[in-house]
């Protein structure tokens, strides 16, 4: 998927993107995805065909964003900044949505502007 992105091939990123919906958790587990690019999470996750929960959609991008904060010395919420945008937050029952508010408390993972354009959607 990086290689597809990176050098533009439509065609390898359309088989790339076919192959993570399907095996969408194991791919997330894998070392690969935490090495990603921003460019290259974002277009995964704007596929609608991913089979994970988006909670646990969620859980993937904190643990990459943690692995690339340390890598590029940033903080983990600035990583990720582009990235949450396109997790469906909306697609969360009401009280993971109260779970992930009261975390987002601690950390402001989430930007409030986010979370709060994404209830107006649901």
């Amino acid at each position: 998927m990086q290689a597809a992105v990176t050098y533009g091939q439509s065609d390898l990123q359309l088989k790339a993107i076919s192959y993570i919906e399907d095996n969408t958790e194991n791919v997330f587990k894998t070392q690969g995805f935490l090495e990603m690019s921003e460019s290259a999470i974002i277009e995964i996750l704007k596929s609608n065909r991913l089979l994970m929960d988006e909670l646990n959609i969620l859980q993937a991008v904190k643990e990459w964003a943690k692995i690339n904060s340390a890598v590029l010395s940033k903080s983990a919420e600035l990583i990720a900044k582009n990235v949450v945008q396109h997790i469906r937050l909306s697609l969360l029952s009401p009280d993971e949505l109260t779970e992930l508010e009261q975390n987002n408390d601690k950390n402001n993972f989430i930007p409030v502007s986010e979370t709060l354009y994404s209830i107006n959607i649901a």
